[in-house]
């Protein structure tokens, strides 16, 4: 609606209302294997459905077709069974360090609605 082009990459089916747009390029495949012939961009979203640690290493990679000072949303996956304690905070930690090698992290929230997931904004160096 504003004119910009997105770039779904998704194995799955897209939502028809989101498929119809013309403004929607869908790419079906797994993000590891679009990152190869990513262009450059200036937004990233990503939702990834894998733990943590395997998202921030796939983040880590997607970081160079950002465009210096393009931003970046995404949530980090915590385990659904009950950690250990204090073992949430040191996942999340260790992830926000290392996207930090890449990113600078603008803020990362754990949303009242969704207790699995750390929402997590980032800025590309």
């Amino acid at each position: 609606e504003r004119g910009l082009r997105v770039i779904a990459v998704d194995p799955a089916d897209l939502d028809p209302r989101v498929a119809a747009d013309r403004g929607v390029t869908h790419v079906r495949a797994r993000v590891e294997h679009f990152l190869p012939r990513a262009p450059r961009v200036d937004f990233l979203a990503c939702d990834l459905r894998m733990d943590a640690a395997d998202a921030v290493r796939v983040l880590l990679s997607a970081g160079r077709f950002l465009r210096p000072g393009a931003d970046a949303l995404t949530t980090l996956k915590l385990p659904e069974k009950a950690p250990a304690r204090g073992s949430w905070p040191r996942l999340v930690d260790n992830a926000l360090q290392q996207l930090a090698t890449r990113y600078e992290v603008v803020d990362a929230r754990q949303l009242f609605h969704c207790r699995s997931e750390v929402c997590v904004a980032l800025r590309a160096r």
